[in-house]
Formats: structure tokens, sequence, C-alpha cells
């Protein structure tokens, strides 16, 4: 990801001889920078400091070298976790904190950003926030630069609630949309037309065409991401990502959206893991008690960051998901008739015909193609095999691995089944709504 530190930089750097640039204030506060990391962490817990405060601190240590961009990190993920109070508490902590000047822009988009990654703010609170962390680094003095805050103010409410964009690399693709700016006023449009250049949420299959109600309640779509038609195989898509890749690109893990920069293996995933015993991998960390010590989210599914990482939602809107392992677990009981078919409706592409037994529900159908999946360059197994991935994480040990359902046109009685797979692995999306 790009840094969100190009803000200030990008705008205020004085090689353009800037008039335009304004001073955000930064009041003096009675903090003293502890001398070393572990002593600024001790000030971030502690309770009786305002999270302004802390921010503030966190904006001083970096300021005087005693911490980098990766330790502002970290540091910002203690104040939000020592942030106390039932959940109404912590997010007005954290408005009064965007709100407060005693800490600069910069460092404030930064905690919105960290507050997004972490799962504790959505969409519409980091839209919000941003609005919040903007306004207050506006003069009234300035009418060029109020007229084009409320023109972004305007472009974010007209939003749906239904976008799934990430907005953590929303923000960043936001700053560096601005980074050649002349000054506040331009940056600020380019901040309008790039919010509205996201605004628009992805239009579903045709009413009355979407889906088929199987019983359960649950709706499912009558063709993957991807497709227009049933018999279509839809794109392809590694777990957690939203798009498929681009022609030439493989999928492994080397090209993993949650993979560390200096990493290409299965143990070095950023998001999505829980406590696994895998202590090899980036979520454990070594302690001076030299003991292995949990860092990961504990995130097991889309629903668990708002559906943001969810291809079923960012492709055909709200309320439309990837099923869940319970959901695929559901479809794959007795209730319901998995049949092999080939040449489906003389299309010459084969897959699963499956038929609804409940009560209420009998003989409705959805066909599942089997498209195959990728492994590495090429795809594989087409028309022969299909990978359906579900919403979660798969829980027997292993966070690098998503439950999938697998099927292929073997006699074998298990031809249907479940198990993990390799997050990396592009299988297809099949969504459905309640």
């Amino acid at each position: 990801m790009r840094s969100i530190k190009m803000f200030l930089a990008a705008i205020c750097v004085s090689a353009l001889s800037l008039t335009a640039c304004v001073d955000l204030g930064h009041p003096e506060i009675n903090i003293t920078i502890e001398s070393d990391y572990s002593g600024i962490i001790g000030a971030i817990n502690d309770a009786s400091r305002s999270l302004s405060e802390k921010l503030s601190l966190i904006e001083s240590a970096i300021k005087e070298g005693q911490a980098d961009a990766e330790a502002q990190q970290e540091m910002l993920r203690e104040a939000i976790a020592a942030i106390p109070g039932s959940l109404e508490e912590k997010l007005a902590a954290i408005e009064s904190a965007i709100s407060s000047q005693t800490s600069g822009l910069e460092t404030k988009l930064a905690f919105i950003e960290t507050a997004v990654k972490t799962g504790f703010a959505n969409q519409q609170t980091a839209f919000d926030l941003l609005t919040t962390a903007l306004e207050t680094g506006i003069t009234s003095s300035n009418a060029n630069m109020v007229s084009a805050l409320a023109e972004i103010k305007t472009a974010i409410n007209k939003i749906s609630s239904a976008l799934t964009v990430d907005v953590a690399d929303l923000l960043e693709d936001i700053i560096q949309a601005i980074a050649d700016q002349p000054d506040y006023t331009a940056a600020l449009e380019a901040i309008r037309d790039m919010i509205e250049q996201i605004g628009t949420v992805p239009t579903p299959p045709a009413p009355g065409a979407e889906y088929v109600e199987m019983g359960h309640g649950l709706k499912w779509g009558t063709m993957n991401v991807g497709a227009t038609k049933p018999e279509e195989y839809g794109d392809f898509f590694a777990w957690g990502e939203i798009e498929p890749k681009t022609p030439g690109t493989p999928y492994n893990w080397e090209t993993y959206k949650w993979m560390r920069d200096d990493g290409a293996d299965w143990d070095y995933i950023t998001k999505y893991t829980y406590e696994d015993n895998q202590t090899n991998a980036i979520w454990y960390q070594w302690t001076e008690n030299w003991v292995y010590e949990f860092i990961g989210d504990h995130f097991t599914s889309f629903a668990d960051c708002d559906y943001k990482d969810d291809a079923a939602r960012a492709n055909w809107g709200s309320p439309w998901r990837t099923p869940t392992d319970e959901e695929w677990t559901i479809l794959r009981s007795s209730d319901y008739e998995w049949v092999w078919t080939e040449n489906y409706n003389d299309s010459g592409v084969n897959g699963m015909v499956v038929t609804s037994k409940v009560s209420g529900y009998e003989g409705n159908q959805i066909f599942l193609p089997a498209a195959g999946h990728h492994d590495g360059d090429d795809p594989a197994y087409r028309n022969r095999y299909a990978h359906y991935w579900s919403a979660s994480i798969y829980t027997n040990g292993y966070s690098d691995l998503a439950y999938a359902v697998f099927f292929d046109n073997s006699e074998d009685r298990d031809k249907v089944r479940r198990d993990g797979e390799d997050r990396y692995f592009g299988g297809s999306i099949r969504p459905v709504m309640n």
C-alpha cells in the first residue's frame, strides 16, 4: 500500500512556494515524550490521558525520531485498543480526537486508516471521520476551501451504505490523487472528484432473474460473479480479493492481496488470522518472556470486516454476499439433491444441478458450472471440476486456508465435498442473500 504519510508532504512542500497551505494549529499541551518505545506504549495505555493527547504524543514521537511509520501504526492500534467504554463511547472518543487540533491532519488520517484496518470503524464512520479531519484543517476565512469542503461532504453523503470498497485503500487512493495538487483548494477538489468516482454501487442482475429461493431462508444467485447467464463460468477470485487477477498475473502467494511486501508464502498473511498456533507465521511474535504471542486480528469471515473483502458484495452490491461455510454445508445436506449434468441447456457446459427438497421450495433449482480453478498461470480442470469459495476461514488450525466446496464428474459418493484450500487459489463465487 502507498503510505498515507504522503498527504501533507505532497501538498505543502516548500519547493512549490504555496500560498494556500493553512496552519492547522498545534496548541501546546502538557505531554512529556518518553525516551523509549515501551514508555510511549505505556503512556498510550494510560487511562488518564485523552485520546487526542495520545495522538499528539504519537505524532511527537514520530517527529522526534523515536518511532518509524511501522511503529506509528502499532501505537495507533494500541491507542484504539485502550479506548474504554461502550462502542458508542469509543466512537465518541475517536470523533473527539479527530476534531481536536492537538495533532496534525497527517496523524489523524493515519488514525482513521488504522481504525478501518483493525475493523473498528466501518465505511460510513470512516467517511464521517475523514470529513471531520478535513474540517479541522480549514478556516472560514478562505471561501474557496469552505466551498470545496462542502462539495466533498455532499459527495460523501451521496455514497450508498451498500458501498463495499476497501476504505483503507480508498484513503490512500485519495491521497495519491491529490499528491501533485498545488494547494489546499485544489487538493480538496481532487478529494471530491475521487469520492464521486467511487460513489456508484454495482448493479445486480435484472430483478426477477437474479435468485432462486432454495429454503432455509436463503436466496441463491442464479449465476457466478462475473457471469451474465447461469452456464457461464464467471470470474475467478483469490479468497478475500474483490477483483480477478489481470491476464498474465498468476494466482499464487506472491500476488495474493493480503501478503506482506517482503513475503511470498503462507506465513506472511497480513489479514484474517486467528489463534491457530502456527507460531512461525507473522501473526505471532516472540515476547521478552520467551513465549509466542498472537498478534493477529481474529477475523474469520467477511462479516467481521463489513464485507469489504467480499467479491459477491463488491461486484453485485448489498445485500448480496458470499455464502458462509455453514450455508454451503446446509446446501450439501439431504435437503438437497446434487446431480452431475452435462451439456446444461445445450450450452456444452457441465456442472451440478442442485434441487431443493425443502417443504415449500420443492423443485427449485440452481446450476453450478464446473468452472475449474486457477493455480498459477492458467485455469485448470474446466468443465470437469469446480471450486466454490465460502466466506469462512478454515478453523482447523491454519489461517492460510479458507473453506471451499468442490465437486467433479466422478462417481464417488463424496464427489461434493468441503475442505480448506490455500487462499491464493482462484475459485468461483456464487452469491446469496437472505
